[in-house]
């Protein structure tokens, strides 16, 4: 099941990149002004490339690869200033 996380946020990323081309040029001018035609850039130069790492958590933000957020449910049933809420 992990590899369906590792391909999400690439497979997420080409998404927004084909819904936004603005931004794509704008980080494929970023890489080419930073890169050596032919190479790929390392781990380093990923990390200090701004536009880049915007993109990639802006797009971890809109489509994160898993839940963030645990559901609640009441364990017996309460009343907490003057609601009853029942437990489910």
């Amino acid at each position: 099941m992990m590899y369906l996380v590792v391909w999400t946020q690439p497979g997420e990323l080409l998404c927004h990149m084909l819904l936004f081309p603005e931004i794509q040029k704008r980080i494929q001018a970023e890489i080419d002004g930073d890169i050596a035609p032919g190479q790929l850039p390392t781990s380093k130069q990923a990390v200090a490339m701004k536009c880049l790492g915007a993109v990639w958590k802006e797009s971890l933000r809109l489509s994160p690869p898993f839940p963030t957020a645990v559901p609640h449910v009441n364990t017996c049933n309460d009343i907490f200033k003057g609601y009853y809420s029942a437990r489910f």
